[in-house]
């Protein structure tokens, strides 16, 4: 797995690596030899540029690698308008309707740019009077009546990338990112998982990190093996039960008996549950950040001679042999004039904790 910074990005779009991305040679290198580029990645200033070039630089969108998507010209090949610095439709926004300045009233919609009542066929009513088509809509896309992400547009109900614009992370909160082709930001042998992040080919893109060949990504951020994780059996979702165990992918039973007091078998192994904190009295219990497990129960973890009181609905670590208002327990209190100290019974000679006079 390799990250690559910004500075190192710009790099890749430096002569020499840009050559060596395209499979070009640096002129440089023999002055009787000149770049050979792709055809959509015509010769520029010595390197292959995947965008325009403007005297005899590689120009980027916006000036960098990550492009502006609310130019006009973005919303004017999507069929939507420029208004305010964000593309509009103008036939459907009840707030922009017909133009930049038109806002329908009331219970009004707007339809075909003109405030109505009602919406038409192929329309749907969705948020405050607005008609919207979401085959092509890019703020209310298709069934799930979703947003598009940055310079996305919506066609036939989907949300896709605009030209020259590419989804390179499979974000969708972030839309199309990248303003380079996905598979010029990676090294040969390596892949993109989005913008300055890349995993082998035998790996597979989780989130911020690659999964090893044979795990799989669950909850978009961690690699399971889901052929023997009692909690992943199979499929993300499926969940042993704790007499049995993650074998090839499925749940077997593994119910034994635990020859050691105090343990339990949980999911094929005898856990002892009178101190495990992911297992604390019962198989997967696991005590709140900051608690321990003592004899099966979450707790604090109180140094030697301290117990847990509740102070004002509070759990608390108390000194009970010397704290006045926790005496030996946490319901003794002592006296205003008096101490809570350890002194031996006169007739047992055994030391106990109690209030005495100051």
């Amino acid at each position: 797995m390799k990250h690559f910074s910004s500075s190192k990005i710009a790099a890749i779009l430096a002569i020499a690596s840009m050559a060596a991305l395209y499979g070009c040679e640096n002129e440089s290198s023999s002055s009787s030899e000149s770049l050979t580029c792709p055809s959509d990645a015509p010769l520029c200033g010595g390197v292959c540029c995947p965008y325009e070039c403007n005297n005899n630089e590689c120009a980027f969108p916006g000036g960098s690698t990550t492009p502006d998507p609310k130019t006009e010209d973005d919303c004017t090949k999507n069929g939507q308008t420029f208004c305010s610095g964000k593309c509009v439709s103008t036939q459907s926004d009840p707030m922009h309707c017909g133009d930049c300045t038109t806002i329908c009233a009331g219970e009004e919609v707007c339809q075909d740019g003109k405030c109505v009542f009602g919406c038409g066929n192929g329309l749907t009513l969705v948020g405050n009077g607005l008609c919207v088509d979401t085959n092509s809509d890019s703020e209310h896309c298709g069934a799930d009546n979703i947003a598009c992400g940055d310079s996305m547009y919506c066609n036939n109900g989907q949300c896709q990338c605009m030209d020259k614009h590419y989804d390179c992370d499979g974000n969708a909160d972030n839309g199309c990112e990248s303003a380079i082709k996905c598979e010029y930001l990676c090294e040969e042998g390596k892949k993109t998982c989005g913008l300055n992040f890349c995993c082998a080919e035998n790996e597979s893109c989780c989130g911020s990190t690659c999964c090893a060949e044979g795990t799989t990504c669950c909850s978009g951020t961690t690699c399971i093996d889901l052929q023997s994780d009692p909690h992943h059996c199979g499929s993300c979702k499926e969940e042993c039960k704790a007499s049995e165990k993650c074998d090839a992918g499925k749940c077997v039973d593994n119910s034994k008996a635990c020859d050691t007091e105090g343990q339990m078998a949980c999911w094929g192994a005898c856990i002892d549950v009178m101190s495990d904190a992911k297992n604390c009295g019962r198989c997967d219990h696991i005590c709140d950040e900051g608690l321990v497990c003592k004899a099966g129960e979450c707790t604090l973890n109180c140094s030697d001679g301290q117990i847990v009181c509740s102070i004002d609905k509070v759990s608390q670590c108390v000194d009970a042999q010397s704290d006045p208002l926790h005496c030996g327990d946490c319901s003794t209190q002592c006296a205003p004039n008096q101490m809570c100290t350890q002194y031996e019974n006169a007739e047992t000679g055994e030391k106990i904790t109690g209030c005495k006079l100051t």
